[in-house]
């Protein structure tokens, strides 16, 4: 016999919209030869605001990720991952650790957070996914995003993906 009885699960409440505004560039020989933009909005709660506005620290700071269709093509852009991390933090395992993130005070009611950083590519594949998460301890992140690109973006091996990311922070509602 099954029980029927309801379990209530509190849901997270949301405080804040990010806008994500993302810009690839491939850069071959020294050239820009491909530049995509897009954008997405997703929700935070207030923990992951918390989060977002504390100090880069030992354990405080950004990542950014670039995937591939699945596993196998993932491994293709990079050795191992296809990750940058802040400088300081390369006991995490990340290949690249070059990534910049400057946050800015509050223009127009909101916060800027921009994230920049390079990645050489290892193999000939396609990204198709996007990711970010701010880390708070050596093995949990917080805050994070995932998008898909608006279609698969082919790279080569040799060249140079130059990312950024800006952020944007809507102050919190009520």
């Amino acid at each position: 016999m099954f029980s029927t009885t309801a379990h209530s699960i509190a849901l997270p409440k949301f405080v804040a919209h990010a806008k994500l505004d993302w810009t690839l560039r491939l850069r071959e020989h020294g050239k820009v030869v491909r530049t995509v933009a897009f954008s997405q909005v997703d929700s935070l709660t207030a923990g992951d605001l918390a989060v977002w506005r504390h100090k880069p620290g030992a354990s405080y700071y950004w990542e950014v990720d670039f995937l591939g269709r699945n596993p196998a093509e993932s491994e293709l852009l990079c050795p191992g991952t296809c990750v940058d991390i802040e400088p300081g933090h390369e006991s995490s395992g990340a290949p690249v650790n070059n990534l910049s993130a400057t946050a800015t005070a509050v223009v127009g009611g909101r916060n800027k957070i921009i994230l920049q950083g390079a990645i050489t590519i290892d193999g000939n594949a396609s990204i198709t996914t996007v990711a970010c998460d701010r880390w708070v301890s050596a093995n949990k992140s917080r805050g994070g995003f995932f998008a898909d690109t608006p279609r698969p973006i082919a790279v080569v091996a040799g060249e140079q993906l130059l990312f950024t990311l800006v952020m944007s922070v809507a102050a919190p509602q009520g």
